[in-house]
């Protein structure tokens, strides 16, 4: 038995062979080929898969995050060599609310970043006019201190707005209108300063706003 070629039953699947060709192959099904019925099929399947590929939207917390990564990529190409980029390891926002709350409202945010030997705690509060930023630098070697004399610089997008230097705990404090595109470079060490993009907290944030249809909120800053 004569086969036809698969890109015959491509066109035949997608409807595109002629009135002849297309009874003869039909003809040739019907005469019980399996193998060509198995092709037949096997096209049908990537037909339906493209239709529904053609309809599918990502959802929007996936469209974000890769936004959050191509403006990280950007960034790193900006850093000096041996720049720590500091890892979120705990995030009061993504914590589940107590039984039985279903919101808390506005609140402060705890974050916990690591970079190598340093542990950096944040705490993010936006209040109605102006927000602040109050963290800690600690060295994992030396849990019961914090390290001080260190500068710590708040940037907004690329723009430097304000610089400090940690107290004799270690700890740190901005104050500033948008807590909108920030960046924190802590400068523990010269040849290696930790980096802290507060940005991909923002795409998260947004992300959440599916959970207020269904009644469940983690607050909002």
């Amino acid at each position: 038995m004569n086969h036809f070629a698969i890109e015959d039953w491509a066109d035949f699947a997608r409807g595109l062979a002629s009135a002849d060709r297309k009874g003869a192959m039909q003809m040739h099904l019907d005469n019980g080929c399996g193998k060509c019925a198995g092709v037949v099929s096997l096209w049908q399947e990537i037909l339906d898969l493209a239709a529904g590929e053609s309809s599918y939207q990502p959802p929007e917390s996936a469209v974000r995050t890769i936004k959050v990564s191509y403006v990280l990529e950007g960034l790193r190409k900006t850093f000096p060599r041996g720049a720590q980029i500091a890892k979120l390891v705990f995030d009061s926002f993504r914590q589940p609310l107590p039984e039985g709350v279903r919101n808390l409202g506005p609140r402060a945010r705890q974050l916990l970043y690591r970079a190598g030997k340093f542990a950096i705690d944040l705490r993010l509060d936006s209040g109605p006019d102006r927000a602040s930023l109050v963290g800690q630098v600690l060295d994992s070697t030396r849990p019961d201190q914090g390290v001080a004399d260190v500068p710590v610089t708040l940037f907004k997008s690329r723009t430097r707005v304000l610089k400090t230097v940690t107290n004799r705990l270690g700890e740190f404090h901005f104050e500033f209108e948008d807590p909108n595109g920030l960046r924190v470079w802590i400068g523990v060490d010269q040849e290696r300063p930790v980096f802290i993009n507060l940005l991909e907290l923002e795409a998260w944030r947004v992300d959440q706003s599916h959970l207020k249809n269904s009644g469940v909120t983690h607050g909002k800053m």
